[in-house]
């Protein structure tokens, strides 16, 4: 089960009005994260499957990152994504959303939207955050989720990622 997705939302005035495809587009690239728990990597975040997750290595629920890098010469502009929270592990609840064009992370990255919540309920399901295209125009390699505050921490502040869907506009 996935959100409904927003169809329109206005952008910018460089860019105009764009529209959110309908497909998830996190396939084909490369899932990574801060650190990594026993064998619960990144990638079991993108695997289609709500059954298997990524894990923090270490209590980092304030500084855990996750990223996506879609690969060479495969730019998007991201304007939503979903979250699968299982309602019962620790999660990351507020994020930030950076990009970057070369992954270095070290100034040249865009910060697309900061403070995003997932607005997490009282049970298992599917959340979302969205924002506005910044100018239009501008689409990066590499996408990363900064985890500010986590919900539940019954695992010691190790953050667990479900699945996450994305959505790029067109």
């Amino acid at each position: 089960m996935t959100f409904p997705l927003i169809t329109t939302i206005p952008a910018a005035a460089a860019g105009g009005a764009r529209t959110l495809g309908s497909t998830d587009v996190l396939t084909g690239g490369t899932a990574s994260q801060k650190s990594t728990y026993a064998t619960f990597g990144a990638g079991n975040a993108v695997d289609d499957s709500t059954a298997t997750y990524a894990q923090s290595g270490t209590p980092d629920c304030a500084s855990f990152w996750w990223q996506y890098d879609f690969g060479a010469g495969n730019s998007k502009m991201l304007g939503q994504i979903n979250y699968y929270w299982d309602g019962a592990q620790s999660a990351s609840k507020t994020v930030t959303v950076q990009a970057s064009a070369t992954g270095a992370w070290s100034g040249e990255e865009v910060t697309i939207a900061s403070g995003l919540d997932f607005v997490m309920g009282s049970g298992a399901g599917w959340y979302n955050v969205s924002w506005v295209d910044p100018d239009g125009t501008s689409t990066y390699r590499y996408w990363r989720i900064n985890s500010l505050t986590c919900i539940n921490t019954s695992n010691g502040l190790r953050p667990i990622h479900r699945e996450f869907e994305a959505y790029e506009y067109a």
